[in-house]
């Protein structure tokens, strides 16, 4: 019976495609891809991150991530390979700065560093906020006049960049959330005349987003997972989906899918992370009179943009 290292490897040569090429699209050492194809799991870095380098080659070479990724967890356990659980691998810090060892002959003094780090750490942020509240606080001028002191904000100065703050307005209609990969409701959406979200502040900048979007488009459908049918122009007629895939944020946090017509919003659908690494989606079916050039944005709960595809819907 072939091995899961040897089936994959005859996957990729089935298609013509080099390892060294593998490597290169999937940013994971040719040494570590070597090691899957020979199933040595031990070569390989363990946890999480070994699901991981299957999951890129599979995409790589053209088949289905999930199944290869279940595969290899068979095999894992067919050979008894145990994978280290990393978090419990890492060693827990101690509760005290400095320890005492006595060794017989003399006593050794000990420093805790990730206790040392996380002390300097706390001290860091105690007087940063030291600071900032002496440069922010309101003060007037020494041995002027009552009134006579500088005003903290000038009067003229615009306040209006504050708004992109407010999380997005809340819209009853829109699509309550779902899991990974499951199709919505096709009455979820909302309507052209509801009012969306408001527009992100210019100086709200979406590098400062907890959520990262590394991987999004505009399709025709969602299988296994993932998008398809990618395209940039669909006919009248053609239900089109935008998906996005995000990377950091916790369970909870809001990720907002906004479609606009030619600039202007007229759907919204809202939905939060089930955990860390998170898979959403929204669709929308082009009508009659839907011609024209279309965005789909996807925004967090301060309104930062975090990712944006565009599409152009052309008549039947």
């Amino acid at each position: 019976m072939t091995s899961f290292g040897e089936r994959l490897k005859a996957a990729r040569e089935d298609r013509g495609i080099e390892l060294s090429d593998v490597s290169a699209a999937t940013n994971v050492g040719l040494h570590l891809l070597e090691a899957l194809e020979s199933n040595e799991f031990e070569r390989l870095p363990g946890g999480p991150f070994n699901k991981g380098f299957v999951r890129a080659y599979a995409r790589h070479i053209g088949i289905d991530p999930e199944e290869a990724v279940s595969a290899y967890t068979r095999e894992e356990k067919s050979l008894g390979f145990r994978t280290p659980d990393v978090e419990r691998e890492i060693p827990r810090a101690e509760n005290r700065l400095v320890e005492f060892r006595d060794d017989g002959d003399q006593t050794t003094l000990v420093l805790d560093w990730v206790m040392v780090k996380r002390v300097l750490m706390a001290t860091g942020a105690v007087l940063l906020l030291i600071a900032a509240t002496w440069l922010l606080w309101p003060s007037g001028g020494s041995g002027q006049g009552r009134g006579d002191g500088a005003p903290a904000m000038s009067p003229a100065q615009p306040v209006a960049a504050a708004t992109g703050d407010r999380p997005p307005a809340k819209d009853g209609t829109l699509e309550s959330d779902l899991a990974p990969g499951t199709e919505p409701p096709a009455t979820a959406s909302s309507p052209a005349g509801d009012t969306p979200p408001p527009s992100p502040a210019q100086a709200l900048d979406p590098t400062d987003s907890p959520l990262d979007v590394v991987d999004f488009g505009v399709g025709t459908g969602v299988s296994q997972r993932q998008l398809t049918g990618r395209d940039d122009r669909f006919p009248v007629g053609t239900q089109v989906w935008f998906w996005t895939r995000t990377l950091g944020g916790n369970k909870g946090d809001l990720l907002v899918h906004v479609w606009l017509r030619e600039g202007r919003p007229v759907m919204t659908y809202k939905r939060t992370l089930g955990g860390p690494h998170w898979r959403n989606s929204s669709r929308k079916t082009l009508k009659r009179g839907s011609e024209g050039q279309w965005t789909v944005e996807a925004r967090d709960a301060q309104g930062r943009v975090v990712a944006r595809a565009a599409f152009d819907c052309t008549a039947e």
